[in-house]
């Protein structure tokens, strides 16, 4: 009985899984893609539409202005995706942090269900694996 429970929870995940990441979204990236493949739960980045230089200076504005300008633009972006976040605890663990530099959102430990809901959301552009840097040497001799 055990088995066979086991085996249906395994399959509807798998399933769910598979239809969540392949259905050719194109806000999905293979990589995330393929991430899902093998593991239930994914550090994702979400990329807005609406990019940054949108936000123009104005010669001889102060810097603390043009930065509270981008501060209010990527917050008006990214309320779509802080209330779905909100309303999904469960959805994924950790902390999300919110880059108004750069108009995206990194969240920890993804799950599917949770990508399946942010790429119905509006401004949403992509969905991916973080970009992780490798840097080899430079040791001391």
């Amino acid at each position: 009985m055990h088995v066979t429970t086991a085996l249906v929870l395994a399959l509807a995940t798998f399933s769910h899984t598979v239809t969540c990441t392949e259905r050719g979204n194109p806000k999905l990236s293979p990589e995330l893609q393929l991430a899902f493949e093998t593991i239930s739960y994914v550090d994702i980045v979400v990329d807005m539409e609406a990019p940054t230089e949108q936000v123009e200076a104005i010669p001889g504005e102060a810097t603390q202005s043009f930065v509270h300008k981008l501060q209010a633009f990527t917050e008006a972006q990214q309320k779509p995706v802080k209330d779905l976040l909100a309303l999904h605890r469960t959805l994924f663990r950790g902390t999300p942090t919110f880059f108004w530099i750069t108009n995206s959102i990194a969240i920890p430990q993804a799950s599917p269900d949770l990508v399946s809901e942010l790429a119905v959301v509006d401004g949403v552009k992509t969905i991916r694996v973080p970009d992780t840097a490798h840097i080899e040497g430079g040791g001391i001799d």
